[in-house]
């Protein structure tokens, strides 16, 4: 019979960390993090009474045979660094099966990254030459690598520098030494340089470059693909973090690229709106609903008919037919 040690593969030295919290006053956290850490994180998912439904790795995985959840190869589109998934969100637009991420409870769940915003308003509390001390855990997931602390003018920034140093190596936590960068004045934190000399939240040069090259590239063409849309929105989206004005100009743009459906009259429905928005500079906003607070429209978006029978038993046996298109539109052109 084969066994199986369900240890979580972790550099994180665990023992080390449980020491370290031992005068923590939440004991039920600690054991829950370092447990998780040592066994891997429970997921809450809702349901396990699911049957299983096979999907194939990601082309970019070759020919490895694993039973998982499909997994694949990302590459950085400018470091080219590769890097392992695993996608969660598997299977794609599916009617019967629902993937793990489905399952999880958002509520629960739910993770907030630290924002630049975060390190401006510390950096704004202490002045004018705040001292900044920045290290970058090796291959850590999205923002959960940065780590920045500010200091006050008058406060020793080696003394941070060393502390932070001395931590993550007692926890064999793993630092990028190329991306650890202190004490000092002036650093890339998410993206951004936070000078504390001249106050200034500014875009690096490279960064600058390669927005304002793609603009070029764009402005060149007649037309442009989808991709290259949201390629571009997501470059501009990311200069508004620190030029304020241009969000006001976004709106109508990002809502073009948003407004989508796969039925033809809503799409023509969809383009009017979004031409009278980018017309007369206004917005039109919408808000998720979490699924466990939609469960009726859940179902029913997926064609589960016994399900919603059983969420909505006073619905009408037949369907409403929806209004003709010049009904709702002021023309159907």
């Amino acid at each position: 019979m084969t066994t199986f040690d369900f240890k979580a593969s972790s550099p994180i030295n665990c023992d080390q960390l449980e020491f370290e919290l031992r005068n923590h006053p939440d004991r039920n956290f600690v054991s829950l993090l370092c447990n998780s850490v040592r066994y891997g994180f429970d997921m809450l998912v809702s349901d396990i009474n699911i049957s299983t439904y096979e999907c194939k790795n990601a082309l970019s995985a070759g020919k490895i045979q694993i039973q998982v959840s499909p997994i694949g190869i990302a590459v950085h589109k400018y470091s080219f660094k590769k890097r392992l998934i695993l996608d969660l969100s598997s299977p794609h637009n599916s009617c019967d099966h629902d993937s793990v991420n489905d399952l999880i409870d958002k509520d629960l769940c739910s993770l907030s990254y630290i924002k630049v915003d975060d390190a401006i308003n510390a950096i704004q509390d202490y002045g004018v030459n705040s001292i900044c001390c920045k290290v970058d855990v090796c291959d850590a997931f999205k923002q959960l690598d940065d780590f920045l602390t500010v200091d006050r003018p008058t406060d020793c920034g080696e003394r941070t520098m060393a502390l932070l140093s001395l931590i993550f190596n007692k926890l064999s936590i793993p630092l990028s030494k190329k991306k650890t960068v202190g004490p000092s004045c002036v650093l890339e934190y998410l993206g951004i340089v936070l000078d504390t000399v001249n106050m200034q939240a500014r875009l690096p040069q490279d960064k600058v470059k390669r927005i304002t090259d793609f603009i070029t590239l764009i402005l060149s063409k007649k037309s442009c693909t989808r991709k290259e849309l949201e390629q571009l929105l997501g470059h501009l989206n990311f200069a508004t973090r620190v030029i304020l004005p241009g969000r006001s100009f976004q709106q109508s743009t990002l809502f073009i690229a948003k407004g989508r459906s796969k039925e033809t009259n809503i799409m023509k429905l969809m383009r009017k709106l979004i031409m009278c928005a980018a017309t007369y500079n206004f917005a039109v906003c919408s808000e998720h609903l979490p699924r466990k607070s939609n469960v009726i429209a859940d179902a029913l978006s997926r064609l589960q008919m016994n399900k919603f029978r059983l969420l909505a038993p006073l619905a009408e046996a037949t369907a409403t037919l929806c209004p003709q298109l010049s009904d709702i539109l002021w023309t159907a052109q």
